[in-house]
């Protein structure tokens, strides 16, 4: 959803109510169909609840739905014909399909002034939004008395590894690097980034905690090799067969992980 937004409500609402909708609105994706009717009733009454509710459908497609935001909003206006543009980028780049047009999106809209997009993981939609931020031009004059606009986004990066850590074995590491004392971190580290820059995918766990359980926490995560550091060599564990090789130097890690992939 963009600014035009309030083109929308304010043909239809009274402006000192238009806070108070958008807040609701933005719950749309959290309640039912009717828990949002019932609420915006409150605020908007019913003639104005059925607008609403049209104006907020994703049905359709990004043109169809773009038509109607128009349509309600008392014709084309110069957001809207942004947003044309926009469509036409992602036409002419190929990414259309990455992008739905969703006007039930309200949040930040008491200072973002133009398009508030949010990300989404079709494959962990409860996670929730994992990128979102909008256009904004006078955010910055508040710290500022230059006239700045920009672009702002926000990664969720919480959101993002529980999402992986939700889907073990796709995208897992190969190996996982375990030790049992803090001082070994050092070490630990410079034999993951060996390992990465040789092309084998590793994980580091920087807790430290008991082997057994580092064990069961790689096997969780889909990781197939535990690799336990030595004093001098090291020990690998091949999580599927139950089986260790002891003794081995770097060189005999990366032979030993590399062979075994192709089996």
């Amino acid at each position: 959803m963009d600014i035009s937004s309030h083109r929308f409500l304010t043909r239809h609402v009274k402006p000192e109510s238009i806070p108070e909708i958008l807040h609701i609105v933005d719950k749309a994706a959290k309640i039912t169909r009717n828990e949002l009717a019932t609420q915006l009733e409150t605020v908007a009454g019913q003639d104005s609840t059925e607008m609403i509710l049209r104006f907020i459908e994703t049905k359709g497609t990004f043109e169809e739905t773009l038509e109607r935001l128009a349509e309600l909003s008392g014709g084309h206006s110069p957001e809207s014909l942004w947003l044309k543009q926009i469509q036409q980028l992602m036409l002419e780049t190929g990414t259309e399909s990455f992008f739905v047009l969703d006007p039930s999106i309200t949040r930040g809209l008491d200072y973002y002034t133009g398009i508030v997009f949010e990300s989404f993981l079709d494959s962990a939609p409860s996670i929730g939004s994992v990128c979102s931020g909008g256009r904004y031009d006078n955010l910055v004059s508040l710290y500022s008395k230059d006239p700045v606009s920009g672009v702002g986004a926000s990664l969720g990066l919480d959101r993002l590894m529980a999402a992986l850590e939700d889907k073990p074995g796709q995208g897992s590491a190969t190996v996982a690097i375990v030790y049992e004392h803090q001082e070994d971190l050092a070490r630990a580290e410079k034999t993951a980034k060996n390992l990465r820059s040789a092309g084998i995918s590793c994980e580091l766990f920087w807790e430290v905690l008991k082997l057994n359980r580092q064990y069961i926490l790689a096997e969780k995560k889909g990781i197939r090799f535990v690799l336990r550091l030595g004093t001098e060599s090291y020990t690998i564990r091949n999580l599927e067969k139950r089986s260790d090789q002891s003794g081995l130097s770097f060189e005999e890690i990366l032979t030993f992980v590399k062979d075994s992939g192709q089996q």
